[in-house]
């Protein structure tokens, strides 16, 4: 069968009318990458604090090896349905397409939604999506389709094992919950149009996970708000984002030490906020990319010795030309209360590298955690400040 016939038959298939129309489309973008990790640290230092537990201190680094990872690769179908001269329907169903094999999200794991949509007032949809904190990002990116040196490890994330960005429709009780990089389930979106540059995005994810009160515990009503407000002007492009999530218990998640547990007497709520900056600016052939942002989270902690408060304000930047892309980035340690016992205290060090190939570009990245220092091969382009904390005390 061939190409032409196999796009008229699914158009006929998801088409109701003559006014609808249906597009295929799809990015496969495997990435041959060589990682591995140096200056692993050997037992838990004490000069620093951390909430990382001693065990993790093995020594132990990774030998040099090859993978392949399929990037942001996916297959989605999108399409439209005409209901008056400027009002239509709006819809998308995107999969992750795995170009390695592995085993990924199912179908519409990815952006899906329905909407409407009018040019001169804007749309408002119902679905999964990238939250807008999230999409003012995206182009920051030196490649197109993320991998794994991306912004994501130093942006929108505070380490400790939370995944550098989620997908999830509520709170679930477990480390994706502190993440701020999220592809987002039970949004309700609106985009408006662009007005003489300005336009805005604004997001809320419903409560279905609100809980009520029981013995010993107070009910919880997890949501989360998202908006983003961007400027464009010619080769300029300014973006602020906010996103708060309301009793997702980020601090919890973190395995913050000395706590009670979320939705306890001693722990009823939490908020936990961040603000973003982006700028990307494009220059002949050449394109500046830079963001800065602080994370918080705070809950109600009211038990002695709770770490109430985490704040991070990372930055990040890169510089992309046709000929090539070279970033740069570290992040800052992630420091634990100082009311954590000895035995938590402790920053881990690792250096990781990987060259991503891709034909007609290439790209180099390094990462290090160091709470110490910054590695990278020519300058130091990324940082990340300012780790605050806050403690219960009696």
């Amino acid at each position: 069968m061939s190409k032409k016939k196999l796009a008229v038959l699914v158009a006929a298939a998801l088409c109701g009318g003559a006014h609808a129309e249906v597009v295929v489309y799809g990015l496969a973008m495997p990435f041959l990458e060589n990682v591995k990790t140096t200056d692993a640290t050997v037992g838990a230092p004490s000069d620093r604090p951390n909430m990382v537990p001693a065990s993790a201190y093995t020594g132990i680094t990774d030998s040099s090896r090859w993978r392949m990872s399929s990037g942001t690769s996916n297959l989605g179908f999108r399409g439209t349905e005409q209901l008056s001269e400027n009002l239509k329907v709006v819809w998308q169903m995107e999969s992750a397409f795995q170009v390695d094999q592995n085993t990924g999200p199912g179908w519409s794991g990815r952006n899906s939604k329905i909407g409407l949509l009018d040019p001169r007032w804007g749309e408002i949809n119902l679905g999964q999506w990238d939250t807008p904190y999230k999409f003012v990002s995206l182009q920051v990116n030196p490649m197109k389709a993320g991998y794994v040196f991306d912004y994501t490890p130093i942006m929108g994330n505070p380490g400790f094992g939370v995944p550098a960005t989620t997908t999830q429709f509520q709170r679930i009780g477990a480390k994706p919950d502190a993440a701020f990089d999220r592809r987002q389930g039970n949004l309700v979106q609106y985009w408006s149009p662009r007005w003489a540059g300005l336009s805005f995005r604004g997001a809320w994810s419903t409560d279905e996970g609100r809980t009520v009160d029981a013995p010993s515990v107070f009910g919880l009503r997890p949501q989360l708000f998202s908006g983003a407000l961007i400027y464009d002007a010619g080769s300029l492009s300014v973006r602020y984002a906010y996103d708060r999530h309301d009793d997702y218990f980020g601090l919890s998640a973190l395995g913050a030490p000395g706590g009670s547990g979320a939705g306890s007497a001693n722990n009823r709520s939490s908020r936990d906020e961040a603000h973003k900056l982006v700028l990307l600016w494009r220059i002949a052939n050449t394109r500046i990319a830079a963001e800065a942002e602080q994370i918080r989270y705070r809950s109600d902690e009211t038990l002695a010795g709770g770490l109430r408060e985490y704040k991070r304000s990372p930055t990040t930047g890169s510089s992309s030309s046709s000929s090539g892309t070279v970033p740069a980035a570290c992040g800052s340690p992630m420091a634990a209360p100082p009311m954590a016992p000895a035995s938590a205290r402790a920053a881990p060090r690792a250096a990781r590298a990987a060259w991503v190939l891709r034909t007609g570009t290439w790209a180099g990245s390094t990462a290090s955690r160091s709470a110490r220092k910054c590695s990278s091969p020519t300058t130091r382009w990324t940082t990340a400040r300012r780790a605050r904390i806050r403690c219960s005390r009696s």
